[in-house]
């Protein structure tokens, strides 16, 4: 073999100069298995660089390996310098990089999707004028008729515009805009716009039912909230990575139609019968949120768009952030983190130079568990750059606009107008989660740079195994409402400690909301924190056990989950079949304490709430310190189940005492 070798050197030294560059020269006996012309070869050896490629014509394994120890490249060495500089290890920089190929998304071959939107606009821009019935919505609305137009303008908003689409979450955004001339400018009032809201997308799903261009059509909830539908399509006629998107059809108001000033959470917009005086009326925040969102949804889609735009790694953060909110279940439940609000939170970030656009996706991703891990920060409320076009004169400063969001827990902050809170949908045990969260993903990066990203981003987590106790709160099939409540009492007790319940909140969520604030008084300290679940997040099987049925929901597109605007609408309400769970992450140092000791009796107010949350279940007792309080003994402690049977005993007997 090395005989071999000289005599190939030696001729190429002897060689023409035109017959070395491999123009001339006769075919060698080493051709490629796949059949490469002479000009092929020739670029092939130039490339490789010259004789040192000539010499290297061996077999296949011969040629692996001279290329295994070759010397790196400038190219090598600058990858393995950057790895250095700016991920943990070379090995998670791999990792991430891998992760990325395989959850974003080529949009170089979405052509044949773009082509189908740009079609499906004109689709909408031409439909006709109608007059609709308002008997969908039932007796509760003041609506009597709605008259139907072409909307006026159709945006592309969400994720596809910004390049932040996570597979397999395959969805363009589409908003509809509603003409101001089938709206009026009081329709914030007493669910007037919502209702229109709905009408208007129903009228929309109705007439795309039967057109050519759209395979499948069906509702689904805004975010979890079943008083905003939106209607899901699946194109048709598209195939490839096109064919695998679905459209969400979003419904909203010109921006400048109803004044913002009129949706602070210190606002009622719904009126409450009986209340003559206005200034008496309770504030409706959860209402204020559900219409200002969409006045400003446009917008905020600009704002990031402006900044996603100049740096490709604040969105490639982004998109891996959506994936760990899906495989860590923070995104499951309606009052949940989700893609929206942690692009925004990435925004206000880089604003506040917390993040620059020269890091790398690592340390972007660090920045924010960081700041995610100190939910106090969020709780004192933050703020975008304020616009001056947007400020509200009867606001000075930023303080004073977040003077009127802070408080109770609520993360806030507030967008570019000082009036809106982009985490208003964000409730405060849902920040307590991704909080704990986001502390354990710190310790994944910190502590194990090699095998820290595998449960951090690639394995899902179950939902049911998240939590250490699962409780579910079924409606009675026919409650008796005379029935003497445990602990004895009056039911008025409740509302007392609890809060009446607020104006134009669905039924449902309002049962939902008092289940949950029942269950964090009745633990306490023994709690962490408690979420609200939804039974479809709790049985979705594990990756190992659905790959065949991911394949076929991604196959089957909108119409797998096809739903009726009924079956969306009927989640509002609270009645027979119904039910609630709450999943309980608990605090193993004290959850199975027997005895739990409540407020000394010199504090009379404290005390005084204290048996009215327990009723006969709280009784005064002296210690061997020689305090007297209030006191809980839990029995169930010493059955078999143990200590760990207290927390749903002491659960159990708040929920039947208040709900």
């Amino acid at each position: 073999d090395e005989d071999e070798v000289d005599e190939r050197f030696a001729a190429a030294k002897t060689m023409p100069m035109d017959d070395r560059d491999g123009d001339g020269g006769e075919e060698s006996d080493d051709v490629s298995d796949g059949g490469e012309s002479e000009d092929e070869e020739a670029a092939a050896e130039d490339v490789s660089g010259g004789l040192s490629g000539f010499a290297g014509k061996r077999d296949q394994k011969e040629k692996g390996q001279d290329k295994l120890w070759a010397d790196p490249t400038h190219a090598e060495m600058k990858g393995l310098k950057e790895s250095e500089l700016h991920f943990k290890s070379s090995l998670l920089r791999l990792q991430m990089d891998e992760l990325k190929a395989q959850v974003s998304v080529n949009y170089t071959k979405t052509t044949g999707l773009e082509s189908w939107l740009h079609t499906f606009k004109g689709v909408l821009e031409a439909l006709p004028a109608a007059t609709l019935s308002t008997t969908s919505l039932g007796e509760e609305t003041v609506l009597e008729k709605m008259e139907f137009r072409a909307p006026t303008a159709v945006h592309m908003v969400g994720s596809y515009l910004l390049r932040t689409v996570a597979r397999p979450d395959l969805t363009v955004d589409l908003v509809v805009e509603m003409p101001a001339d089938i709206l009026h400018h009081k329709d914030f009032l007493n669910r007037k716009y919502l209702d229109k809201r709905q009408l208007y997308l129903e009228h929309i799903a109705h007439k795309l039912r039967s057109h050519q261009s759209v395979a499948a059509v069906s509702f689904s909830a805004f975010r979890g909230d079943a008083a905003k539908p939106c209607v899901l399509i699946k194109p048709a006629g598209l195939s490839g990575l096109s064919g695998k998107f679905n459209v969400r059809l979003l419904a909203a108001p010109p921006a400048d139609l109803f004044p913002l000033a009129r949706f602070r959470p210190s606002r009622n917009n719904v009126r409450v019968a009986g209340v003559t005086d206005i200034a008496l009326q309770p504030p409706t925040p959860t209402y204020n949120t559900a219409v200002v969102e969409d006045l400003r949804m446009v917008h905020h889609l600009e704002l990031l768009h402006s900044e996603f735009a100049q740096c490709s790694a604040l969105a490639e953060t982004a998109t891996l952030l959506k994936v760990w909110l899906r495989q860590r279940a923070l995104n499951t439940a309606s009052d949940s983190f989700n893609g929206f609000s942690i692009s925004m939170l990435l925004l206000y970030l880089v604003q506040k130079r917390t993040i620059s656009r020269s890091m790398s996706c690592y340390h972007m991703l660090r920045a924010t568990y960081i700041f995610l891990s100190k939910k106090e920060t969020l709780e004192a409320g933050l703020h975008l750059a304020p616009n001056a076009e947007f400020f509200l004169a009867a606001i000075a400063t930023p303080a004073e606009a977040l003077a009127e969001f802070v408080g109770g827990g609520q993360a806030v902050l507030l967008d570019d107008s000082l009036a809106v809170n982009l985490l208003a949908r964000v409730s405060a045990s849902a920040l307590s989660e991704i909080q704990h969260e986001a502390r354990a993903a710190l310790l994944c990066l910190e502590q194990d740079a090699n095998n820290g990203f595998t449960p951090l981003m690639l394995q899902k987590v179950s939902v049911a195994c998240k939590y250490d106790e699962l409780l579910v709160i079924r409606a009675a099939e026919d409650p008796d409402h005379a029935a003497q409540r445990p602990g004895g009492g009056s039911w008025e007790d409740s509302d007392e400690i609890l809060g009446e319940a607020e104006p134009g909140v669905p039924q449902a969520v309002v049962v939902a909301r008092r289940a949950l604030r029942v269950v964090e008084e009745a633990l306490g300290e023994r709690l962490h924190f408690a979420r609200v679940l939804s039974r479809e997040a709790i049985e979705t099987p594990l990756p190992t056990a659905a790959d065949a049925a991911a394949a076929e929901r991604a196959k089957r597109g909108a119409s797998g989950a096809s739903a009726s605007l009924d079956s969306v609408l009927a989640k509002k309400a609270w009645g027979p079949g119904a039910e609630i769970i709450i999943g309980l992450l608990l605090n193993s140092d004290c959850a199975g304490r027997k005895v739990e000791r409540g407020p000394p009796a010199e504090e009379a107010d404290a005390s005084r709430r204290f048996r009215k949350f327990w009723g006969s279940k709280s009784e005064l007792r002296r210690f061997k310190d020689g305090a007297i309080q209030e006191t809980l003994v839990w029995s169930e402690a010493d059955t078999a189940a143990g200590p760990m049977a207290v927390p749903a005993a002491m659960s159990g007997f708040a929920l039947q005492r208040h709900l």
